[in-house]
Order: structure tokens, then sequence, then C-alpha cells
């Protein structure tokens, strides 16, 4: 049994250890609160993290993507158009050679590159409808036992077209236009990048007109499409001939079209034939701007009275579409 001196001096030792401001359950708290603190942090952390991702997309979204998609469909346009020129060069080519019988392909790319997953590719449409198009050449003859006439030559459906249904670019139009080839986008001008097959060359004119005996149908997406051609026949023949005369300032070349303006500018800046193409048509055939499936104007080119002589190249071509 401790004295109570004792007792007192336990006691006292007691609080001499146990420091005022140190209690055992301080320690706990102190630990809880820092736990705390860096489950605050880390919460913040985690909302600064999410708040940069979401910028980063909503920017790619707004910004970087469609600006790269609208590169993807301007260089889709530019390999379209290259493709069209390519089949009129054969087309040219396999007339010019008489090469009748002969088979040619060329590939069209429809649709543009995408950005998966957030951009597929824009699409297009290639068809040979030619909404009513024609081209007709004519010319008058004469001579001392032969009455004054007219010669003509028309063909109806002389063309193709590639729809190019861009999203972030403008949409457009590639088109083989009895034999030139026409550029335009919707809502803009139309411009001839392959000059049409007509050559003056002094007082002489030579000029080609092609025909599709078949027509096609139409093929609409993002893949490539085969189109197909086959040299039927082909006659050159020059006028005049036999002792005839042209009758001066006879000759017309007369393009119903969709693209009128752009014969009309083209035409008008050459040299040779400054001047010679007018337009007769609706609304805005003859003065733009190019709307799908839009008016056809009709361009007559009057080729000067100082030609005296053509040479007519007729070419028939079958097409087909895989």
């Amino acid at each position: 049994m401790h004295s109570p001196a004792r007792s007192i001096r336990i006691a006292r030792g007691h609080a001499h250890r146990i420091r005022p401001g140190r209690s055992r359950r301080s320690r706990p708290v102190r630990s809880w609160r820092r736990h705390g603190r860096k489950a605050q942090v880390s919460a913040i952390a985690t909302i600064f993290g999410l708040l940069l991702v979401v910028t980063f997309i909503a920017n790619y979204l707004s910004t970087t993507l469609p600006q790269q998609m609208d590169v993807n469909d301007i260089n889709h346009d530019l390999l379209v158009q290259n493709e069209v020129g390519r089949a009129a060069a054969l087309l040219e080519a396999a007339a010019t050679h008489g090469a009748v019988g002969t088979e040619l392909t060329q590939p069209i790319v429809l649709g543009s590159a995408g950005l998966p997953p957030f951009a597929a590719a824009d699409g297009g449409v290639l068809s040979g409808d030619a909404s009513g198009s024609s081209e007709k050449i004519s010319f008058g003859i004469a001579g001392s036992s032969v009455p004054s006439q007219e010669l003509s030559m028309q063909s109806n459906g002389g063309a193709f077209d590639v729809q190019l249904r861009n999203i972030y670019a403008p949409p457009a139009e590639a088109a083989y236009d009895y034999g030139a080839v026409v550029f335009a986008q919707q809502g803009g001008k139309a411009f001839v990048e392959d000059a049409p097959p007509i050559t003056v060359t002094g007082t002489a004119v030579q000029i080609l007109l092609p025909i599709f005996s078949t027509t096609i149908g139409a093929e609409a997406g993002v893949g490539t499409a085969i189109l197909g051609f086959q040299l039927t026949s082909e006659y050159t023949e020059t006028f005049p001939s036999g002792g005839y005369t042209l009758v001066s300032g006879s000759i017309q070349v007369v393009v119903t079209t969709p693209f009128a303006p752009a014969w009309v500018a083209y035409i008008n800046s050459q040299t040779a034939l400054a001047g010679d193409a007018t337009c007769l048509g609706v609304g805005s055939a003859c003065t733009g701007p190019f709307l799908f499936d839009g008016p056809l104007g009709t361009v007559t080119i009057t080729l000067p009275a100082s030609i005296t002589s053509v040479t007519l190249q007729v070419a028939t071509y079958a097409l087909s579409l895989d």
C-alpha cells in the first residue's frame, strides 16, 4: 500500500510526462487532417486533368479536325480532276490513233480521306446523266454545182460528271463535258481545266465530236468506281472537198451544258476565238453561280470568217461502270 506522499509523487510524475496541449488524441486528428488535404489535392488534380482533356478534344473537334478534313476534301477534289482529265486524254488518244475496238478504263476515287473515329470520308457520286446536254457542229458549203446547204452533226450525252459531296470544303463537281474537263464549286464559278478539242491553226479548224452510244447509271459512296470506255467507231472528214467552198462565217459549234459560263469564259480568252462565244439561257445558266442540277445554257461559238477548212473527227464510245 502506497503512502499518500508516494501517490502524490507518482501523480506528479505522470503530470510531468504528459505535457499540456499534447494529449494522446491529438495525433489521430492531425493524421486525419493530413489525409483529407491529400485527398483534396488529388481531386483537384483529377478535375484539372479532365478539363485539359475536354479542352483538347473540344479544340480538336472545332478547329483541328475541320481544318484537316478541309485539306482532305481539297486534295480529293484535285485527285478527281486529274482522274477525269486522264479519262479525257485516253478518249482523245484512242480517237486520234483510230484505235477502234480499244478498251480503256479509268478509276474514279469517290471518297476523300477520313479521320476516324470522329470524321468519316466525304463521298461522291459518279453519273453519266447528261441532263439534256448536247453538242452540235454545223457549217455551210457552196459550189458552182451545189446549192448552199447546212451540214451538221450532233452528239447527245457526250458527258459524265463526279459530284463531290464535301462537308468541310465546298461541294463541287468535276465533269467531262464534250471533250472539255470542267470543275465547279456549288454556289461558285465553273472553270475549264482542260480545253475542249477545238483547235484553230491559221485558216483551218479541227474539231473532235465525242458521242457516247451507251449510258451508265450512278455509283455513290466512298469507294473506287471503274469507268470503262470502248471506241466503237471513228471517222475523220475534211470540208470542203470536191471543189466545194465553205460559206463564210457559217461554222458554228453549239454546246448546251450546265457549265455554260465556263465555256464562254474559256473560248473568249483564246486569241484565235476571242469574242466568238455567246450564251442563251434562263436564270443563272449563263452567268452563274454554279448549282448541282442547275439550268442549262446554250453556248454558240461562231468561228471567224477567215476559217476556210474544217476537219471534223467523230468518235463513238461505249461506256460501262464497274
